[in-house]
């Protein structure tokens, strides 16, 4: 499930991966690509892309923080392949 994909107003594309977490490639700068556990560590993180001008939409960050409120659990690998 994305957050965001890249386009002219967003320079990230953010999923919950399959893997568990939160995945988040830059397309400006594949060398700041992450991947974290929890919400609260991808808002950071996208709060701190956002500060070095990379474009990310707050519909993203709003929808993050929205989860981590009603505590929906985060995504977890199920140790199952496609």
């Amino acid at each position: 499930m994305s957050y965001c994909r890249w386009n002219k107003d967003c320079n990230v594309y953010l999923y919950a991966s399959v893997y568990g977490g939160f995945s988040i490639d830059v397309s400006v700068d594949p060398s700041l690509n992450e991947h974290f556990n929890t919400r609260a560590e991808t808002i950071a993180y996208l709060i701190d892309l956002m500060n070095k001008g990379i474009k990310v939409p707050q519909q993203a960050i709003d929808r993050l923080t929205e989860e981590m409120m009603r505590n929906e659990p985060e995504p977890e690998w199920d140790g199952s392949f496609f």
